[in-house]
């Protein structure tokens, strides 16, 4: 697995990490808002996209994966890059509306997220 690269939103930093696929640590995404990435997880709406998701993939790589933590902390919840862009809906909307563009069914949408990954 390549190292993980750390970006910053509002001061607060956000781990992705790259290796089948690119995982967001959804903790860290969404702690800016005041918000656990948990509550979202156990809406079942979102229980419904993610078995979707889950049958459309026909993909070994896991969407969320959860790491507990020790006394110091260092656990979270991680997301698939598709998993969070959802679940950055329900932290905050107007972040939605920016990263849509982005979301193109088809064409090279996955090619410019992974350039602005690895830069």
């Amino acid at each position: 697995m390549e190292k993980d690269k750390i970006f910053f939103y509002k001061g607060s930093p956000i781990t992705f990490q790259k290796g089948n696929g690119v995982m967001v640590n959804a903790t860290e995404m969404a702690k800016p808002f005041g918000k656990r990435p948990v509550k979202w997880l156990e809406l079942p709406s979102t229980k419904e996209f993610l078995a979707a998701l889950t049958e459309v993939r026909k993909s070994d790589i896991a969407l969320v994966q959860t790491d507990k933590g020790g006394v110091n902390g260092g656990g979270g919840t991680w997301m698939h890059e598709d998993v969070a862009l959802v679940c950055s809906l329900a932290l905050s909307r107007v972040r939605y509306l920016v990263q849509r563009p982005y979301q193109r069914v088809g064409g090279n949408t996955r090619e410019r997220r992974e350039r602005t990954i690895t830069k």
